[in-house]
C-alpha cells in the first residue's frame, strides 16, 4: 500500500531529535497507559472494599438490634420500626422481607423491589450470604443479601445495598486528574528531552558543519571550546584536539613531499649530467667512465641512505612506531659507548651510569644516540673530548658532550628540523639525523634539549619521562674511559 512506502521516508525525512523524542513519548505513554489502569483498577477495589464494608456494618446493626428487642415484640413489627427510624449513610438502603409478611424498607427503597433480581430473592431467600452488584434502571448498585435466621430456621432475608453512581464518579474523576497529570508530565518530559537533544546534537552538527567545511575549503576551522568539564566540553575538546593533529599530520605530509622532492632533485641532476656527459665522450676513455660510474653510485648510495631516513621519519608518525622493551641501561649505555669509539679517533668517555632497568625501545634509542654521537664528530677534531652522561631525577637524562667549536645560538632553535645542517662544512650529510634524534626522543614520550656556545663545545640531552623506569637497583658504576 502507498502509506506503507511513504511511512519509512516519511519517519527517516525527521530529524533525530524528533524521532528520538517520538520514541521517548510513545515509551512513556504505554508506560503512563499501564500506570493508569492500574491506578483506576487499584482505586475501585479499594472503594469496593469500603462499600463492602458499610454494607456487612449496616447489616450487623440490624441483626444486634434485632437480636436486643424485647420479648414482646414481633420482628415483624421491630424490623418496621428500625428501617423507619434508624439513619442511613446518603446512597444505603435497607429491605427486609419476613415469610408471610410484606417487604419493608428504608427510605427511598422503593425502587429497590421493583427489580426482578432483588424481587427473586425477596420471594425466594437464598441460603448463604451473598455480595454482588445489580443494575436497577441507570443505577448500579452493590448488594449484600443476607438470610434471616431464627433458630437456625431461615424466616426471611435482609437486603442491603449502596448507590454506587458516586463512587463511579469520583473513580472517574480521579482516573481523569491522574490523566491530566500524566499528560502534564509527559508534555513536559518530551519538551524537556527535545530542548537537551537538541542541545546535544547542535554540537554534533556543529562538528559535521566543520568537518564539512575541512573537506571543502582545506583546514583552519575548530569549534568553539566550552569552559565546561562535561561530556559535550569533552566532545569539542577531542574534536579541535584531532583536527590540529590531523592538520599537523597533513602539513609534515606535504613538507616531507616538498622536502623529498628539493631533496632529490640535486642527486638526480648530478647522475644525469654525468651520464650525459659521458655519453657525448662516447665512453673511449676508461679512466673517465670509471671516474664517472664511481660517482654515479655514490649518489646513489647518499640518495637511498637519504631515503630510508625520510621513511623512518614517515613512520615515525604511526602509533606503533616504537616497540619497548625492558632495558638493562649500563650495559646498553656501554653498547653504544663501544660502538662510538669506533667511528672517528676522539677522546671517548663514559660517565656515571645508574644501575636501572628502562622500559624503551633498543634499537631505535641506540640510532638516536649514534646520530648525536656522530654529529659531534663532525664539529669536533682528534684532540676534543665526546662524553655520555647521565642523570636520573627523577626523569631519566642522557648527554651528548662534546669540546667541540660549538653551534651558533641562532642555529640551535632549528638544528632538529628536517634537512637542517647547521651551516656545517660537509654538506654531503642528509639533514635529517637530529630531526630522527628528536622523534624517537618523543616517541619515547621525552623531548629534546641543547646547550651550546661557539667554541665553548656543546650538550644535547635526551629526557626521557620517570614513568621509563622500571628498575632502580644500585648506585652508578665509575668512569670508563
Amino acid at each position: 500500500m502507498v502509506w506503507r512506502r511513504r511511512l519509512p521516508r516519511v519517519w527517516s525525512d525527521r530529524s533525530l531529535a524528533v524521532r528520538l523524542v517520538l520514541v521517548q513519548g510513545l515509551v512513556l505513554l504505554l508506560a503512563m497507559g499501564v500506570v493508569l489502569t492500574v491506578v483506576g483498577q487499584a482505586f475501585q477495589s479499594r472503594s469496593l472494599h469500603q462499600v463492602d464494608t458499610e454494607l456487612v456494618d449496616d447489616t450487623r446493626e440490624f441483626s444486634s438490634a434485632a437480636s436486643d428487642r424485647t420479648a414482646s415484640q414481633s420482628l415483624d413489627t421491630f424490623a418496621s420500626e428500625y428501617l423507619r427510624r434508624q439513619p442511613l449513610e446518603l446512597g444505603n438502603f435497607l429491605v427486609v422481607q419476613l415469610t408471610g409478611h410484606g417487604a419493608v424498607g428504608s427510605e427511598g427503597s422503593q425502587i429497590l423491589e421493583e427489580n426482578p433480581q432483588i424481587d427473586r430473592w425477596l420471594t425466594n431467600p437464598p441460603t448463604q450470604v451473598t455480595l454482588t452488584q445489580v443494575g436497577v434502571g441507570s443505577t448500579t448498585y452493590r448488594m449484600l443479601v443476607s438470610p434471616i435466621t431464627v433458630n437456625q430456621r431461615p424466616v426471611g432475608v435482609l437486603i442491603a445495598a449502596k448507590d454506587l453512581s458516586r463512587l463511579m464518579d469520583q473513580s472517574r474523576n480521579v482516573l481523569l486528574l491522574t490523566a491530566g497529570e500524566a499528560g502534564a508530565a509527559l508534555l513536559v518530559a518530551m519538551v524537556s528531552t527535545y530542548v537537551l537533544l537538541h542541545r546535544v546534537l547542535g554540537v554534533v552538527g556543529k562538528v559535521t558543519d566543520t568537518a564539512g567545511h575541512i573537506i571543502r575549503e582545506g583546514h583552519g576551522r575548530r569549534l568553539q571550546e566550552r569552559a565546561t568539564e562535561d561530556e559535550i566540553g569533552q566532545l569539542v575538546r577531542t574534536f579541535n584536539e584531532m583536527l590540529a593533529r590531523l592538520e599537523a599530520a597533513f602539513q609534515t605530509q606535504r613538507r616531507l613531499l616538498s622536502d623529498v622532492s628539493h631533496q632529490m632533485r640535486t642527486p638526480l641532476t648530478v647522475i644525469r649530467g654525468h651520464l650525459e656527459v659521458a655519453r657525448r665522450g662516447g665512453f673511449s676513455d676508461p679512466i673517465e667512465t670509471r671516474q664517472t660510474v664511481d660517482l654515479v653510485l655514490d649518489e646513489l648510495e647518499h640518495t637511498t641512505a637519504l631515503v630510508d631516513r625520510m621513511l623512518f621519519l614517515g613512520r615515525a608518525l604511526e602509533p606503533d612506531f616504537i616497540q619497548p622493551e625492558p632495558v638493562d641501561l649500563r650495559s646498553f649505555l656501554a653498547d653504544v659507548h663501544t660502538a662510538a669509539q669506533t667511528l672517528a679517533p676522539r677522546r671517548w668517555e663514559l660517565g656515571a651510569v645508574p644501575d636501572v632497568v628502562v622500559l624503551l625501545d633498543r634499537d631505535k634509542l641506540r640510532g638516536a644516540l649514534l646520530n648525536l654521537i656522530d654529529n659531534a664528530i663532525k664539529f669536533t677534531n682528534q684532540q676534543d673530548t665526546i662524553r655520555l652522561e647521565v642523570e636520573l631525577s627523577p626523569a631519566l637524562a642522557i648527554t651528548v658532550v662534546d669540546t667541540g667549536r660549538g653551534i651558533p645560538h641562532q642555529l640551535q632553535q632549528r638544528i632538529f628540523e628536517r634537512f637542517e645542517r647547521g651551516g656545517q662544512a660537509d654538506q654531503r650529510g642528509s639533514g635529517l639525523g637530529l630531526a630522527i634524534v628528536k622523534a624517537v626522543t618523543e616517541a619515547h614520550g621525552g623531548h629534546v634539549g641543547i646547550e651550546s656556545a661557539p667554541g665553548a663545545g656543546c650538550r644535547v640531552r635526551i629526557v626521557l619521562p620517570a614513568s621509563r623506569i622500571l628498575v632502580d637497583q644500585a648506585q652508578p658504576d665509575p668512569i670508563r674511559r
